[in-house]
């Protein structure tokens, strides 16, 4: 959070026992804060930390313990009561601030991966049943401070749904650009769009439909949540001591996690045929990369969205001109062997058999041999590129003739009547009968 008050009548309350801490920036003017002991002798736990910022190493704020006399606190400080701190009426007060010349000591926090300076700790059970003040100060100069309230270390379910946005904000008051934060981000995004482009225009068998596309983009930005851990994972390290990174493997595991759950969705969006099992999968994997604050929420709903869309193919030719423009056909060839021959109405058979017998006996008479029998006629050394044939119109094809190691296209007319050309795929398909 990053409430606070200038007005102590009007202090920010800590209450509850598990811990949580006010990120937040002071000025100049003290900022307030109350709590309350039910019960004489509760464990009350306060801590103050400062950003790990190079450029506030002159900042050094200290906090005013205030509550019913007399108040006995560990804490060794000398330093003397602010004048723009409010006392209320009847209560003591201790000035808690670490002496400038004693270096604090950098801690490494492992989630989300951060870092902080100890100025002030204090754990207290020797304190009256009461209403109790906090005062942060600061006497000149400004900056980014944490206080810490309660007790029991640990997350809420809420803190693991909220986790992605919690940890944007802890780097955020650690004074890391979001410009910084999101650079992993972004080239992993861009760089598994290249690599899907690239499947796309070579890898001709390559799987691409709408859930494909969504599903591993989605994964994409999981994984790119990988690299920002990473990042700041290196980036606070260097500010700690080495004694507080015993932490780091909370890090390295989350790491490893995001990693291997988005090559797993990569994988399940990289198949050609999909089931309810693997798109249930999908979803649950979404939700599981929410619980690791990976995607921003982005990534995780663009994986539930591709799991739901059906797998029809994108028509990528019409966007990247390094695509077979014949591409799509091959594919619907595909489709008809699998299910088996699909013959339209018409005369496309003995349209084949026509033009390849003209294309047959021109190139027999341009060698000067006979003909070729029917029986010699062979359709692999002519096909058809496209033909403007019908029922009532066949009197032009074009062919591709393979003559030796070259091909060349030819128009043909058609010198057979619509008649002769009926007998003669009659009588060939009797002939072939009798066989």
């Amino acid at each position: 959070t990053a409430a606070f008050s200038t007005d102590i009548s009007n202090a920010y309350h800590l209450s509850g026992t598990r811990r949580q801490g006010v990120y937040t920036r002071i000025e100049t003017v003290p900022q307030y804060y109350t709590f309350d002991v039910e019960e004489t002798g509760d464990l009350v736990y306060v801590e103050l930390s400062r950003a790990p910022q190079r450029s506030e190493d002159s900042f050094w704020p200290g906090i005013v313990l205030m509550g019913p006399a007399p108040l006995q606190v560990d804490f060794p400080s000398n330093a003397e009561l602010p004048s723009d701190v409010d006392v209320p009426l009847g209560y003591d007060y201790r000035v808690l601030r670490l002496e400038e010349d004693i270096e604090p000591d950098g801690t490494f926090e492992g989630l989300p991966p951060s870092a902080y300076f100890e100025l002030v700790t204090l754990s207290m059970n020797e304190l009256q049943a009461g209403i109790y003040f906090v005062a942060v100060f600061s006497h000149e100069t400004p900056g980014n401070y944490v206080l810490i309230y309660g007790v029991d270390k640990g997350f809420s379910f809420v803190d693991f749904l909220g986790g992605a946005l919690i940890a944007a904000d802890t780097w955020s008051w650690a004074g890391v650009n979001i410009g910084i934060v999101l650079i992993p981000l972004i080239l992993t995004i861009v760089g598994g769009i290249a690599l899907m482009c690239y499947e796309a225009c070579y890898k001709r068998h390559s799987p691409q439909t709408w859930y494909s596309w969504v599903v591993c983009l989605g994964a994409f930005v999981v994984m790119g949540q990988a690299w920002v851990i990473l990042e700041m994972l290196v980036m606070f390290i260097f500010r700690t001591s080495p004694s507080s990174i015993s932490t780091i493997w909370v890090s390295v595991i989350f790491i490893v996690l995001i990693f291997i759950v988005s090559l797993i969705i990569i994988f399940l969006g990289l198949l050609v045929q999909t089931n309810v099992l693997v798109r249930i999968l999908l979803v649950v994997l979404a939700l599981g990369c929410i619980a690791l604050w990976a995607g921003y929420y982005v990534g995780p709903l663009m994986i539930i969205v591709g799991a739901l869309l059906p797998t029809t193919r994108i028509p990528f030719h019409k966007c990247f001109p390094c695509l077979d423009p014949f591409e799509d056909d091959e594919y619907e060839e595909e489709d008809e062997n699998e299910d088996g021959p699909h013959h339209e109405p018409g005369n496309i058979e003995m349209v084949d058999m026509a033009a390849t017998s003209a294309v047959a006996a021109r190139s027999a008479s341009d060698a000067g041999s006979a003909p070729p029998s029917p029986r010699d006629r062979s359709p692999s050394h002519a096909s058809i590129i496209s033909d403007s044939s019908t029922e009532e119109d066949l009197s032009e094809v074009v062919v591709v003739v393979q003559d030796g190691a070259t091909d060349r296209v030819e128009v043909v007319e058609n010198d057979y009547d619509d008649d002769d050309l009926l007998s003669n795929s009659s009588t060939e398909e009797a002939t072939d009968h009798d066989e």
